[in-house]
């Protein structure tokens, strides 16, 4: 479940990557964002935050609404990135995806009720 949500989730961005334009001066934004979401990835991967779930969550339902609103939306790039990001969302919001978003060993660790009375 979560490798396939990482690769389904990567995957633009390498496919994207491959291009000239995306290292083109002018794109120079696509990088920062590209990077900017993989740290979001990170941090729901490796620091299982319940901030990065909500937000990598809005990520992909905005890709998802966005869908209906493109000019070029049957195209078949645009289909095939609409099917990824439908199935994305659909892994993210299962039970195994937000199980993981316990608080890590060590975060619990540090929060313990002290026992005094």
């Amino acid at each position: 479940m979560l490798g396939a949500f990482t690769v389904l989730t990567v995957a633009p961005l390498v496919i994207g990557a491959t291009k000239a334009s995306f290292w083109q001066h002018k794109h120079a934004m696509a990088l920062v964002a590209a990077a900017l979401y993989l740290l979001v990835l990170a941090a729901l991967l490796f620091g299982r935050f319940r901030w990065a779930w909500v937000l990598l969550a809005l990520l992909n339902g905005s890709v998802i609404v966005g869908w209906a609103f493109d000019s070029k939306r049957f195209a078949a790039s645009y289909v095939l990135g609409f099917a990824g990001a439908l199935v994305a969302f659909a892994l993210l919001m299962t039970p195994e995806m937000r199980d993981r978003l316990r608080r890590p060993v060590w975060s619990r660790a540090r929060s313990a009720p002290s026992t005094q009375a």
